[in-house]
């Protein structure tokens, strides 16, 4: 009589092992597709709370947030009361966010400024709604100097170049073209001479002459994944969620600049001395598209090969993105365009 046996023969485990390794190999696809899907329905609903923030903000103050003054205003003390708020839109929102508690910390401190109540300073901590679960790894990014600065993964649209930054210089004179999206500058600093200081107007919903269901109000923006900790100084990115109205929390829609993918290589022209691109333009972690809330509350994707435009080396008004950009130029774009 045969003893019995005991345990699997080799061949026998083998085979278990590689029909694991199959069902391992078809189910891992599936549940990185459910993850990123997850990803992007969270992305689109910070963007929900965003667009619904800027109509709370608005119904308390009868116009839109604005962008704040121009960069090297940011935190800045010189102007104590201008007539709005230095800092920029992101800033603005967070009473509506469930951030109340930051925002007043912020109105009695530097944004730089170390604060007792945080044990941090302001531009620290991070804001759960202005960041992407796609790029969760850049969530804070620290510096060789020893600051953390909480990311943003949002824009507000400039639909012209702005480089006016300073606040020992006048306003850049193209900046009544620049900021004609629903979020625009508010005014401009200067530290030199006070007195030459501007507060301009605010975006009301009637200022939006093209319809707010038409106007792209805050989206999605443009980050390379390989740079997703920057190892110095980027004014792309840097100082985070509380800046104003410069590139970190302000984008240029419409021009020849692309929407990207995160994993898209840069364009050539792009790339700075450092080997990092400049991020100028809007994009996203998202394969199928960049998602966008528009003025009306409403949150869309948009195609990455939107940009049907005619000239590729200046700001172009036939880019079907500057139309939706642009609150005020006369155009509506049909919803199948994109």
């Amino acid at each position: 009589m045969r003893p019995l046996r005991k345990g699997f023969t080799l061949i026998e485990l083998l085979v278990v092992i590689a029909i694991i390794a199959i069902l391992i190999g078809l189910l891992l696809p599936a549940v990185q597709k459910v993850r990123a899907a997850a990803a992007r329905i969270k992305c689109a609903n910070n963007l929900k709370q965003m667009g619904l923030a800027c109509h709370n903000y608005e119904s308390t103050y009868g116009f839109f947030p604005g962008a704040g003054a121009q960069s090297q205003a940011f935190g800045n003390t010189a102007i104590p009361n201008p007539g709005y708020e230095i800092q920029g839109w992101a800033y603005s929102l967070l009473p509506y966010i469930e951030q109340d508690n930051l925002y007043r910390i912020g109105q009695n401190n530097n944004a730089y400024t170390w604060s007792s109540a945080l044990g941090k300073a302001e531009v620290e901590v991070v804001v759960p709604t202005y960041n992407c679960p796609s790029r969760s790894n850049r969530v804070s990014v620290p510096m060789p100097w020893g600051s953390v600065y909480a990311m943003n993964d949002y824009a507000g649209v400039m639909v012209e170049w702005g480089n006016q930054w300073q606040t020992n210089q006048p306003p850049d004179p193209n900046e009544t073209n620049t900021f004609m999206g629903i979020i625009a500058k508010s005014g401009h600093i200067r530290t030199d001479n006070p007195s030459l200081s501007q507060k301009y107007g605010t975006v009301k919903v009637s200022s939006v002459t093209d319809g707010t269901s038409q106007t792209i109000m805050i989206m999605e923006k443009s980050v390379f994944n390989a740079d997703y900790q920057p190892h110095n100084w980027d004014w792309w990115e840097l100082p985070g969620w509380a800046h104003n109205s410069d590139w970190p929390n302000m984008r240029l829609i419409g021009n020849w600049l692309p929407l990207l993918r995160d994993s898209d290589v840069r364009p050539s022209w792009m790339i700075q001395g450092d080997g990092r691109p400049a991020e100028f333009s809007f994009g996203s972690a998202h394969p199928g598209g960049v998602q966008a809330v528009f003025g009306d509350g409403s949150v869309k994707s948009m195609a990455f090969d939107i940009q049907s435009c005619g000239n590729k080396g200046w700001s172009d008004n036939t880019c079907i993105l500057y139309h939706l950009g642009h609150r005020a130029d006369g155009t509506v774009v049909a919803a199948n365009s994109y």
